[in-house]
């Protein structure tokens, strides 16, 4: 991907250091009494056919457009209203392509889009300089989506056909991976951690996204069980201590001590 990304980037550059450079040049070659002012230009080849042109969309924003050998649009180089600059890139048939553009606030983002205008792959870069890839199947449902946060904290994320988010992989700072496995409303589920001081654990969550029974493994390698109520409170707990001894502990709906064992 990160090469991908680049020759993209180049791509751009390249345009754009073209366009720059082809007007130096006429400008180096004219005075100011030879500058031609207007708000609409049009390109024209060798045989008067209409290959580009320089002028205004209907809500004032500078455009400039180029055209292939068949008049359609392949490249389109905009600033919109709010200052958003934009550069488009069509396929032959004028569907496909990639999108680049800043909007204010939001970042820099990067589209490709299929032979049908669907949005396939989608590259943001927050302001905060936090870099996200989404990628889309044939109708342009979100799919996967791969992020990095401001802190450097990594997440993986998968959707089903209806882009709900059915699983999710996240390295916190802390260092301890997490993996979540949700159910079609996003709620009921697995969440399965590594703890970064040692451990692990395994929960299991219910319809309302609250955890219903863990299991443990501590640094010391004593595991236990422990069941939850609707309200959160622990009511019944199984361990096995470092030394091999069981424990069992159950407790009333207020969280107090009612049996113990041994």
């Amino acid at each position: 991907m990160g090469k991908a990304k680049w020759a993209i980037v180049v791509a751009v550059l390249v345009v754009l250091a073209a366009v720059a450079a082809a007007y130096a040049a006429g400008k180096a070659k004219t005075s100011t009494r030879e500058v031609v002012r207007g708000q609409r230009f049009e390109l024209v080849d060798a045989n008067g056919k209409g290959r580009g042109g320089l002028g205004f969309a209907a809500d004032g924003s500078p455009m400039l457009r180029l055209l292939d050998n068949k008049g359609k649009p392949r490249v389109v180089l905009s600033l919109l209203a709010d200052g958003s600059p934009g550069l488009a890139l069509y396929a032959e048939k004028g569907e496909g392509g990639a999108m680049l553009m800043v909007p204010p606030g939001i970042g820099t983002s990067l589209s490709l889009i299929d032979e049908k205008g669907k949005l396939r792959l989608g590259l943001m870069l927050a302001p905060d300089g936090s870099p996200d890839l989404a990628l889309s199947d044939d109708k342009g449902k979100a799919r996967a989506g791969l992020g990095l946060l401001a802190d450097g904290s990594p997440s993986l994320t998968l959707y089903d056909k209806k882009s709900k988010t059915r699983a999710v992989l996240a390295v916190p700072p802390d260092g301890g991976p997490h993996l979540a496995l949700l159910d079609e409303k996003g709620k009921r589920g697995v969440l399965l951690s590594a703890l970064a001081g040692g451990g692990s654990t395994l929960a299991l969550l219910d319809e309302k996204g609250e955890v219903r029974a863990m299991l443990g493994v501590v640094p010391d390698a004593s595991p236990s069980l422990v069941l939850y109520d609707k309200k959160g409170e622990e009511r019944a707990v199984l361990s096995l201590l470092a030394d091999g001894t069981p424990g069992l502990s159950l407790a009333d709906a207020k969280g107090e001590l009612i049996w113990s064992a041994p």
